[in-house]
Formats: structure tokens, sequence, C-alpha cells
């Protein structure tokens, strides 16, 4: 007994225009990529006509068509990479900006924790590669850890990226308090000044 051949057309309407997958025997597969047919909805097996009618079965006998769904590795972002003043007032706003890539090109989006309770929470999407820039202020003196993590399309998350800022408190306010310390207290002005010059 011969196999029979056939040929495979794919289309995503009825009426078409088909796509030929080509001539094959037996059983076959066909990845649609390297048809450059992004999707399919309907399927069209033809009979090449060539078989021998004298065989107790001529023809093709298609018992099965299956749908295999390839499967796709995704790994998650990098960490963010944070960058930005590292020392500042209070009150003043600065520029930080975030950055992470995708081993696989996703768009990405990202989350921000501040230090002092506010964050920024799933922004984007943005492109593999592309800065995320953000302004904040903080209200009080202290050390803050910011911190960031992107996600994929896939909802793939990433570590965090830490980043620390430090907010020292104002020497001119220190400076203000001094004097008014002195206005209140004379005695104290003088008794410092003589300390410092028998120090020196």
């Amino acid at each position: 007994a011969t196999q029979d051949g056939y040929t495979v057309y794919v289309s995503s309407n009825w009426s078409g225009p088909w796509v030929s997958l080509g001539l094959v025997t037996g059983t076959a597969e066909f990845d649609l990529a390297n048809f450059s047919v992004e999707s399919a909805q309907f399927i069209k097996i033809v009979d090449d006509n060539n078989g021998n009618p004298s065989e107790q079965n001529p023809g093709v006998d298609i018992d099965a068509v299956q749908h295999l769904i390839p499967i796709v590795v995704n790994n998650p972002p990098n960490k963010p990479y944070i960058n930005g003043t590292k020392e500042g007032k209070i009150g003043i706003e600065y520029e930080f900006t975030f950055v992470s890539t995708d081993p696989e090109e996703n768009d990405l989006y990202y989350w921000v924790d501040w230090g002092d309770n506010n964050t920024e929470q799933w922004l984007g999407p943005f492109a593999s590669g592309q800065e995320l820039k953000l302004n904040h202020s903080w209200v009080e003196t202290g050390e803050y850890i910011i911190k960031a993590k992107a996600k994929d399309t896939f909802d793939e998350e990433s570590n965090w990226g830490i980043f620390t800022v430090t907010m020292p408190r104002n020497k001119n306010v220190n400076s203000i308090l001094l004097l008014r310390l002195f206005d209140s207290f004379p005695m104290l002005e003088k008794l410092l000044s003589k300390f410092i010059i028998r120090f020196i």
C-alpha cells in the first residue's frame, strides 16, 4: 500500500484567501510562523488524487487534526537600577530615574516605594530599557530607602532594586536656633566664646 498525499491550506476566512502549507503524506506537523501566518481559523485538506484505486482504502483518511500550543518560556525582568541624588533637603523635589530590562523584551510596569509610606503602583507600560523619571520630596529629615521592582506583561516580577537617600538636618535651622538661644541666655554665648578661645 502507498500513502496518498494531501495539501493543507489555512485561512482566517471561510471564503479565503487560503495559504498552502505544502504537500505531505502520512502524519504531518506545521508551524504557522514558518509561513508568515499569525493565526488561522479554518483548515482545508485536499487529496492529491494520486492514489491507487485498487487499494482496499484508497484516498486520504483524516483521523484527527490537533492544535499544538507552543510552550512559551518567560523570564522575570532584571531588578531596576535607580539613580538620583543621595542627599538633599526636606521640602525640595528631586528627580530619580528607574530602568529595568526584560530578557524577552516585554513591556514593563514599575512599582516604586519612596520609604515614607508613599508609593507609585505599576506605572507603565514602558519598553524594556526605557527610563522612568519621577520627582519626589520628603517632609522630615532622616534616611530613606527607595525600592522599586518591575513586572512584565506576563506578570513576572523582578527582585527589588534599592537606593538610599538622606535628608539631613538643615544647618541654617541649627544656626537660627543657636542664635535664639544666645538671645535668651547672653551669658551662654560669653562662656562658649571663652571656651573656644582657650581650646584653640
